[in-house]
């Protein structure tokens, strides 16, 4: 057994510990960040909660509008088991392309 075996469930528990999520070997986002430039407010940002389910399909993604502060916001995506983070912000871009924000948007990101 190499050192580095050894030290796996050590570095699992760690990540674990810091609130982070492990998906088939690859850290998974906990949300994303929109950035955008507001003709009323000037610069604002939001998270939008990514959460993974395992109770729809592997393909889906669900949005979960938000009714206060501001009605028809997305709060949250509910994503199946094999979303991608490309497929998310695809989702995103899409759905803010619908809305007429789209030119506005200065970045997305994800955050853990």
């Amino acid at each position: 057994m190499s050192t580095l075996d050894s030290k796996i469930p050590i570095i699992i528990k760690y990540l674990l510990a810091h609130n982070y999520k492990i998906y088939r070997d690859k850290w998974v986002a906990n949300g994303i960040i929109v950035e955008l430039q507001c003709p009323h407010h000037g610069f604002e940002r939001f998270k939008i909660k990514v959460i993974r389910r395992f109770n729809i399909s592997s393909n889906e993604i669900i949005p979960k509008i938000r009714s206060r502060p501001k009605p028809k916001e997305i709060s949250a995506l509910y994503i199946g088991r094999k979303v991608t983070y490309g497929e998310v912000k695809e989702y995103l871009t899409n759905y803010f392309e619908q809305q007429g924000i789209i030119k506005d948007i200065v970045m997305i990101r994800m955050f853990t």
